[in-house]
């Protein structure tokens, strides 16, 4: 029987220059995947996300995890995070292991010893460096690239989170993560500001947008 995966978040601070960091979760209580069609009203071209009678919607999908302050071995009876690393960067069109990229979560802590022991490697800051990178990604619309037990999902963001804590569980992060997958048709480009309109004959503005749009 396959293993089924380990949950785990990766991304890039810049795309392209293999800089790669790595969220994952001491658990996952619920995994929520949804896909969605909206039917047409009348007959459409094909197109990227279109066919003759549905426009296809972003995949979404609900993490509630939780990341402990107690450290445990990232041994798993599921595929290895390394495996699980490699697998999904590489799926983003990157090319790195899980021992060169930025920790964090449960990752963070020890790696070694009997799967459900508790280590004597417990990284103070651990759940609240986690919450702080996850604020971060939301904030930022950071592209992420995610491995759920279903299955891989590339070029996705974090919508918004929801973290709740009281008295019984302030030592660890409970979240709620919603994720959309983007619909993407190839590189964007970003290019410089085009020229000013007060050209004679606006050449130049022309010549810019054939640049910037890969013209002759």
């Amino acid at each position: 029987m396959a293993k089924l995966n380990e949950c785990i978040i990766i991304w890039e601070t810049e795309k392209g220059k293999g800089d790669w960091h790595a969220l994952g979760f001491d658990g996952v209580k619920v995994e929520t995947h949804n896909g969605e069609n909206i039917l047409t009203q009348y007959p459409v071209s094909s197109g990227f996300n279109v066919s003759e009678h549905t426009i296809r919607q972003n995949s979404k999908i609900i993490l509630d995890a939780v990341i402990s302050n107690i450290s445990w071995s990232v041994s798993t009876v599921r595929q290895s995070y390394d495996a699980a690393f490699e697998a999904l960067c590489s799926a983003a069109g990157g090319s790195s292991t899980l021992n060169n990229a930025t920790k964090f979560g449960r990752l963070k802590g020890n790696t070694e010893g009997v799967l459900g022991a508790f280590t004597a490697d417990i990284p103070d800051n651990k759940v609240n460096e986690s919450f702080n990178e996850i604020v971060k990604l939301t904030r930022l619309g950071t592209v992420i690239h995610l491995l759920t037990m279903r299955g891989l999902y590339t070029n996705c963001v974090i919508r918004n989170y929801t973290a709740a804590n009281d008295v019984s569980n302030s030592y660890s992060l409970p979240v709620v993560l919603n994720i959309e997958q983007m619909v993407l048709i190839g590189e964007s480009k970003q290019g410089s500001i085009l020229s000013t309109t007060s050209d004679d004959d606006g050449s130049n503005v022309f010549n810019d947008f054939l640049s910037l749009f890969g013209g002759g």
